[in-house]
Parts: structure tokens; sequence; C-alpha cells
């Protein structure tokens, strides 16, 4: 959670600029994170394993803005800097079942990120994703229908390449009010009608706000199974089988 508010931050993958990566390095408005790159095996890491031992390197790969991902440490900031839902790796792994979580600020009910992932999904994969958030959307009379959508995405099949899944499910969950949401959170959004779409600029939540987005994420994932029968865990592709007969009833 601390990495990802790493709005500001000198090296922003593609908004990167070199003579703004120097200045922010100098006057030290760096949020981001220097973590060990996965990409090599965990005896590669240089001790400790939470971060550089020889940091100024590190440093001056900041300032110079030539961070890459081949490093034994990798720089890590907002995921807004790229894609703010994190489906894109995952799609690019051909994973058979997503699921993303959406609470970014879209008091608009644009869903600019998830159209930021779609669009970044063709572009770079050839990857197909349909879906429809309209049930998420809040509508004239200030509700949602539901908290989550079902959608499908479409892997390409190349002649060269090993069988794999040719279709996908993303599970697509918003931070959205429904008419079933706890009193408390009702009371709170009566009290500030921007949330739970409130601005990323406000990082000083008190105590009634936290909560209140704690407990409406806590109540959009239960709200999804609440007509189930009662299980000890469940699986990605199970929760998304039951949003999804949900979804065909509605």
């Amino acid at each position: 959670m601390s990495i990802s508010g790493a709005a500001a931050s000198p090296n922003m993958g593609f908004h990167t600029s070199p003579p703004l990566a120097f200045l922010m390095t100098m006057f030290d408005v760096r949020l981001g994170w220097w973590l060990p790159n996965p990409r090599y095996a965990p005896s590669k890491y240089l001790p400790p394993e939470g971060g550089p031992r020889l940091s100024l390197i590190y440093l001056l790969k900041e300032l110079f803005a030539s961070t890459t991902d081949r490093s034994n440490y990798v720089y890590v900031s907002d995921g807004g800097h790229f894609e703010n839902l994190g489906i894109y790796e995952l799609v690019r792994r051909r994973c058979r079942y997503i699921i993303a979580c959406d609470a970014g600020a879209d008091a608009g009910m644009a869903f600019g990120d998830l159209g930021n992932a779609i669009r970044k999904c063709r572009s770079d994969f050839g990857v197909e994703i349909t879906i429809d958030p309209t049930p998420v959307r809040i509508s004239s009379s200030g509700f949602a229908q539901r908290h989550a959508v079902v959608g499908t995405i479409r892997y390409p099949q190349y002649a060269n390449e090993s069988p794999t899944p040719a279709l996908g499910k993303l599970l697509y969950i918003k931070a959205t009010v429904t008419k079933g949401v706890p009193a408390d959170v009702l009371a709170y959004r009566a009290q500030d009608p921007t949330f739970p779409d409130k601005t990323t600029a406000d990082q000083w939540f008190e105590e009634s706000q936290f909560e209140s987005y704690r407990c409406l994420g806590q109540y959009s994932v239960e709200s999804l199974l609440e007509a189930e029968p009662p299980q000890r865990a469940w699986t990605a592709e199970q929760l998304i089988n039951v949003v999804e007969r949900t979804q065909s009833w509605s």
C-alpha cells in the first residue's frame, strides 16, 4: 500500500523525463522503492534482501533516469504510471482467471483505468477484453446495481506455441455504493458526497474515512457470495463462476 502511493518518483515508466528525474532526485522527491528483482534467483540478491547495499549506485540510476529491469534491484513506483489495475502482466502470462479491484478516484465513473488496461492489452498482446461495467456505475438514483462484473478475455492463438487457453475471465470489482452497504458507510457518503472517489491527493485519512473504505471493500466482496452456501475457501474460478451466474440472472 505504501509503494502504491509512490506517485511522485524520478522514474515513472514512459512518463519519465530525464531533466525532471534529475531535479526530483536532487530535491529528494522520491517515493519509490528499490526491491530485489524477481527475475533472478534469491541467491543473486545482494544483502540485505530489503534493499541494495551500495545505495549510491542506485541513487545515481534515479538521478540520470537510467533504471531498468535488468539490475539486481528494480525501482518500484505507483502503478498508475503505467497500468493502475495491475492486470497487464497477468494478461501477458495468459492467465485464465484474473481478479481486479478498482478503487481509483473515478468521480465521473469514466472507468479510465479499466479502459487503459484494455487498450494496452490489445495494442501490446493482441488480447481482446470484453466487459460491460454499466452495473457497477452509480446511476441517477445515487446507487449502483452491483459491486462486480465479469468480462471475457480472448487470447490470440499462434501455430508455433504450445496450447494455451484461448479464453479467460476477468472479475472486475469496483469501489462503488449499492443500497445494501452498511449504514455507517451510507452515513459517511451522505457527509462526504465524493466518497468513495475522493481525490488521491488526500493522503491524510481520518479514522472514519479509513474505516468507511475498509468496510466498503469487505462488503463489496462478501456481497458477491451472500446467496451461496458458506465454505472455508473459494478458488478464483469458483468466485468468478458465482458472479457470472448472478450477472446472467440480472
